[in-house]
C-alpha cells in the first residue's frame, strides 16, 4: 500500500484554505488545516506533515515567519518542505523567507496550475527556492 503525503495549509482566510485544498487534493494526499501559527505548530508536532503551505500574515502574536523559523530551528522538522503563499510581495519579505529556509514563495493571487506544480515539486523533494509571481488579470 502506498503511503499518503500529509500537507498542512496554514492561512487565516477560510476561502483561501478551501481554494488551496481543492486545488491540491488527490487520493495520495491527506490535507490538514490551521488558521494561525500556534495551531499549525501543534498540528506539525501531532501529524508530521511533509509539506506546509504557509501564509505570512497570520493573526495573533505569531506570523508565518515565526512559524517558519520555529520549524527550521527544530531538528525534528528541519526536513519539512515549506512553501510560502502570501500577498506580501516585497523584496525584504521574500529575502527573509529564503533566509529562514522556505523552499518556495508564491505570491497571491495564485495561478491554480503554478500552485499544483509547486506542491508536486515539493512532494518529490525538490527544494530549489523559487519565487512564483502573482497572476495578473
Amino acid at each position: 500500500m502506498d503511503s499518503k503525503t500529509t500537507i498542512l495549509i496554514v492561512d487565516d482566510d477560510f476561502a483561501m484554505r478551501k481554494f488551496v485544498r481543492l486545488a491540491i487534493a488527490d487520493d495520495h494526499r491527506i490535507i490538514i488545516e490551521a488558521n494561525n501559527a500556534l495551531d499549525a505548530l501543534h498540528l506539525v508536532k501531532q501529524r508530521s506533515p511533509a509539506i506546509v503551505l504557509l501564509d505570512l500574515g497570520l493573526p495573533g502574536p505569531h506570523n508565518g515567519f515565526t512559524l517558519l523559523e520555529a520549524l527550521r530551528k527544530d531538528p525534528a522538522y528541519h526536513k519539512v518542505m515549506v512553501a510560502i503563499i502570501s500577498g506580501w510581495d516585497q523584496e525584504e519579505d521574500v529575502a527573509q523567507a529564503r533566509r529562514l529556509g522556505a523552499d518556495a514563495y508564491l505570491v497571491k493571487p495564485l495561478s491554480l496550475q503554478r500552485l499544483v506544480d509547486t506542491v508536486d515539486e515539493l512532494e518529490l523533494g525538490h527544494n530549489n527556492f523559487s519565487l512564483i509571481q502573482p497572476v495578473l488579470c
